[in-house]
């Protein structure tokens, strides 16, 4: 998201096989990541304006070119993926996601969230 002071955009993979000297393997650039979700060699992220984006994950190194989908639509604060539904943070409520095939979700169900405030 925007509140990171480092004013970086990335998706870094980190090694901690050994907990206590993690380091940093790779580096992806990213529009502006907000949440990430994993569900085996899924990786969802929320790449904020950029929508939800949906890689392969297997190769660590080659993350950035495998990318299985693109919803440029979805603006999304977090996923949680698991078993073949989506729970998803958008900006006007919660949503679910049947993503048995990743490049064509469907939406199962949305529950909006309104601001009371206005």
């Amino acid at each position: 998201g925007n509140r990171c002071t480092s004013g970086q955009n990335l998706l870094e993979v980190i090694d901690i096989s050994s907990i206590t000297t993690p380091y940093l393997v790779k580096s992806y650039p990213m529009f502006n990541p907000h949440g990430l979700g994993i569900d085996g060699n899924l990786l969802f992220i929320c790449d904020g304006a950029a929508g939800l984006k949906i890689f392969d994950r297997s190769d660590p190194l080659d993350i950035i070119n495998n990318k299985l989908a693109h919803y440029p639509d979805f603006f999304a604060f977090d996923v949680i993926p698991m078993d073949g539904v989506l729970m998803l943070v958008g900006e006007d409520g919660i949503y679910q996601y049947d993503y048995s095939d990743p490049g064509n979700i469907v939406q199962i169900s949305h529950i909006q969230i309104v601001d009371d405030e206005d």
